[in-house]
């Protein structure tokens, strides 16, 4: 349990879906998930053999383990993600301030020029140039390429074969298509704030 609360702190710390930094950390969601459906069997198979065992405590221990599994594997790295960023959101000014000045510099921005890079040199945009919530947000949610898009911020990324993209459009917008089942039941897609969306899917060329 110690190394999963770790491993969730890190995702949070760190503002990704999932730990790069050593090759093991990228496989965590299935190692973690193995080790708690371990558990759950062999403390199942231990349940059975001894019926003195506490009345509460094992079914519980169970029950968590079983759970654990199938959220680690799929839920975990999107809900630490999200958490961190509604955590940077407030730390930036609070979501509306956010939403406010990234609506500012996408206008400001032409439609076929990126957020924080200037074309076609190449060359980034100079952090003074960003309004104070952009520059703290790309800071901490660097983009690969950072695009407008009609007039949405789309702030991108990749981390271990994990795609994350925060999108910022004006107050009252939602993606085309909402929130499905499921986007509910795994976290692929969220609302984080009025005009401020989530989505974490698998990345694939």
């Amino acid at each position: 349990m110690v190394l999963t609360v770790a491993w969730w702190v890190a995702m949070f710390l760190t503002c990704r879906p999932a730990i790069p930094d050593f090759t093991i950390f990228a496989f965590a969601p299935p190692i973690l998930a193995s080790v708690w459906v371990a558990l759950g069997c062999h403390l199942l198979t231990f349940s059975r053999q001894y019926p003195q065992r506490p009345r509460h405590f094992f079914p519980a221990l169970i029950a968590l383990s079983f759970a654990l599994a199938p959220y680690n594997f799929f839920r975990a790295g999107g809900d630490m993600f999200a958490l961190s960023v509604r955590y940077h959101l407030w730390r930036a000014g609070g979501a509306a301030k956010v939403r406010a000045e990234f609506n500012q510099w996408v206008a400001a921005r032409s439609s076929s020029e990126f957020l924080f890079v200037n074309m076609p040199n190449g060359a980034p945009v100079p952090v003074t140039a960003l309004p104070p919530a952009v520059r703290y947000m790309n800071d901490h949610f660097p983009s690969r390429f950072g695009v407008p898009w009609h007039g949405i911020a789309e702030v991108d990324n990749v981390v271990v074969l994990t795609t994350t993209n925060i999108m910022i459009g004006p107050p009252g917008w939602e993606p085309e298509g909402g929130v499905s089942i499921w986007d509910r039941l795994w976290g692929s897609r969220r609302k984080l704030a009025d005009g401020i969306w989530l989505q974490v899917g698998s990345y694939s060329k």
